[in-house]
C-alpha cells in the first residue's frame, strides 16, 4: 500500500452519478522544463570589464516567502526571495522578492544586480536546486565563475532559518 492514496472515484450509472472508493497510485510528477531566457549580453561584457577579480564562494537558493503580499487591487500571493550568502561570513548578500511567475526570470536579474551594486564577483558559486543551476551556467560559464550543484546550503539554511523567526516573530524577546 506504499504510495497509494484512498480516494473517491466517480461513476456514471443509470440513476446518475455515484462514488466509490479506491486505492490508487499517483502520476509521477512532472516537472515543467527550464526555459533560460537570452543572456543579456551587453550587461555580462560591462560586469566582465569592471570587475576583473573573483573572491570568495556564494550560495544561491530561491524559495517561497512566509507572509503574502498585496499589491494595489490585487489578491494576496506569497513571493518567491532570491537570497545570495557569502559562505564565509554567513552575510546576506542580496535578497530579491518576486511574483511566482516572474521568479524565473528574475532570478538571473538579481545575479547582474548584485554584481553591479556590490563590484565583486566569486570564485564559486553553490546551488541546490538543478533549476537553479541551468539558470546560472551560461551566465558562470561566461565569467569564468565555477557553479556546483550541492546537496546542502549551510550558511543559507541558516540565514533562512533566522529570517523564518524574525518575520514570524519567534525571536522578538532578542530584538
Amino acid at each position: 500500500m506504499e504510495n497509494r492514496y484512498l480516494v473517491r472515484v466517480p461513476k456514471k450509472d443509470k440513476t446518475g452519478l455515484s462514488w466509490r472508493d479506491m486505492w490508487m497510485e499517483p502520476l509521477p510528477l512532472q516537472k515543467g522544463e527550464i526555459i533560460v531566457e537570452p543572456i543579456d549580453t551587453v550587461r555580462l561584457e560591462k560586469i566582465k570589464r569592471r570587475i576583473p577579480y573573483r573572491q570568495g564562494v556564494w550560495e544561491v537558493d530561491y524559495f517561497y516567502y512566509l507572509n503574502p503580499i498585496k499589491e494595489k487591487e490585487e489578491s494576496p500571493f506569497y513571493p518567491y526571495i532570491t537570497l545570495w550568502v557569502d559562505q564565509y561570513s554567513g552575510f546576506i548578500l542580496s535578497h530579491d522578492l518576486a511574483k511566482p511567475a516572474e521568479c524565473i526570470s528574475e532570478f538571473q536579474r538579481s545575479f547582474f544586480k548584485l554584481a553591479e551594486n556590490r563590484k565583486i564577483l566569486p570564485q564559486e558559486i553553490l546551488v541546490k536546486k538543478e533549476e537553479a543551476f541551468k539558470l546560472l551556467e551560461p551566465i558562470t560559464s561566461e565569467l569564468g565563475i565555477n557553479l556546483r550543484r550541492v546537496k546542502k546550503l549551510k550558511m543559507l539554511e541558516e540565514a533562512q532559518a533566522s529570517m523564518a523567526k524574525f518575520t514570524t516573530g519567534e525571536n522578538r524577546d532578542e530584538i
